[in-house]
């Protein structure tokens, strides 16, 4: 079975962490924006110091602007972010800017301008009204991304990360003969790719583009409810979604650290068992009801986070849906569950 590290990537749009709790539901690193263009994330700081004390593996990134001076978007990243060991590279976001992206104002919980297509996408926030996208040369963003890439690198001592959707990184950082940079291989590759359908980690991939390194994140999704991420009014507000692509002792080992004992990961895989009569794939852990409701049976290593994710709910719905279920971290393997349906 294919087994994936969970994590997630916030920034102000996420205003409210309780990181402890978001510990407590298996996530094991956290993406924080640091800055963008030239200026900073109001909610950084908070959220720099939270993931670390609560044990989450945390990595800082920068939203590039291929308008402004390379030279000074890589010191307003360096003048914020103080990488100490342990901490995972830093990261470069590559994608589209609105014509107008002004210092975000105080968060309000929403996710602003965030790209809701397919193809996967962080999202800058834009000033009201604006539409379209910036007229900047393919050249230009690659020069730009180059620079702050080697410059960082330079500074910290570590091999960023690069960030993109792979539709981008194929139409806006490739040359006219459609090329990637001389550099794309260089970089640890994390993919922002949303399917159209519930993630199967047995058989689903990210679109893995031509002449970049093999990806090692992928963000999957940009609306996971996650218990401890909340709006600024204490309710659940949409989270990036991630995964990494190896073990936990492969994920600790990029940010130069040892695993932590008693770590343990958890899965949310599916056991999918094929009909005798060669039909369709069915799911051994799910039935229907005579009023449609869906059963899951708890299988060994479940626990109620995964099962929410699996089936685009909560943990609170779940346990609201299931008066048997008293402590949210106590359930039984063979024990009948009714998810609540969207």
């Amino acid at each position: 079975m294919a087994k994936y590290i969970r994590g997630i990537d916030v920034a102000s749009w996420e205003p409210n962490i309780n990181w402890e709790k978001v510990c407590a539901q298996g996530i094991h690193f956290a993406f924080i924006k640091a800055s963008q263009a030239d200026f900073t994330d109001p909610k950084f700081d908070s959220h720099w110091a939270g993931s670390k004390q609560a044990g989450v593996l945390r990595g800082a990134y920068h939203f590039l602007d291929p308008r402004v001076d390379s030279r000074v978007q890589a010191q307003t990243f360096l003048n914020k972010v103080k990488l100490e060991p342990g901490d995972l590279p830093p990261v470069l976001d590559l994608e589209e800017l609105k014509p107008k992206t002004p210092p975000p104002a105080p968060a309000k919980g929403s996710k602003g301008g965030k790209n809701q297509n397919a193809q996967g996408s962080k999202g800058a926030k834009a000033s009201s009204g604006d539409t379209g996208t910036v007229n900047v040369p393919n050249a230009q963003f690659i020069a730009c991304a180059q620079d702050w890439l080697q410059r960082v690198q330079d500074a910290t001592g570590h091999t960023p990360i690069v960030y993109s959707g792979p539709a981008f990184l194929q139409s806006r950082m490739s040359s006219p003969n459609g090329r990637p940079p001389a550099w794309a291989m260089k970089y640890t590759l994390w993919l922002a790719n949303y399917l159209n359908h519930p993630i199967n980690e047995d058989f689903d991939l990210p679109w893995q583009p031509n002449g970049w390194s093999a990806w090692k994140f992928w963000q999957y999704s940009d609306r996971g409810n996650i218990p401890g991420v909340m709006a600024d009014d204490g309710s659940l507000t949409g989270v990036d979604l991630n995964f990494f692509r190896g073990t936990l002792e492969e994920l600790y080992t990029l940010a130069g650290a040892t695993v932590p004992v008693g770590a343990v990961v958890n899965s949310s895989d599916v056991n999918v068992v094929t009909q005798p009569t060669g039909g369709a794939p069915v799911d051994a852990t799910k039935t229907t009801n005579s009023m449609g409701s869906l059963i899951y049976v708890i299988r060994p290593g479940d626990t109620l986070f995964a099962i929410a994710l699996a089936h685009h709910t909560t943990v609170d719905a779940i346990v609201s849906a299931n008066p048997h279920v008293t402590n949210p971290n106590l359930i039984f393997v063979g024990e009948t569950l009714n998810i609540p349906q969207a």
